[in-house]
């Protein structure tokens, strides 16, 4: 069997698209899949990286904002 390194220039079709979305995204739309399945691999990874509508805000940092410190095996005790 011959392997090729030459860019997969094909439309990815609906297989592919789900695969693709299921491995780079949390969640997707049938719409999403849709229009990721019209396009090639270099089109959709672009589209994927580019598509930034969802930016999740910096981790809440629960610790520092009450008076609980937590202890390395999970359980948590007050601050004095």
């Amino acid at each position: 069997m011959a392997y090729s390194l030459s860019p997969f220039s094909q439309v990815l079709g609906l297989r592919k698209a789900k695969h693709l979305l299921r491995r780079a995204t949390y969640n997707f739309s049938k719409e999403t899949l849709n229009t990721v399945a019209n396009m090639t691999a270099i089109e959709a990874v672009t589209f994927l990286s580019e598509n930034s509508a969802d930016i999740l805000e910096a981790p809440f940092d629960d610790c520092k904002s009450s008076k609980i410190l937590p202890f390395t095996i999970g359980t948590y005790f007050s601050k004095p």
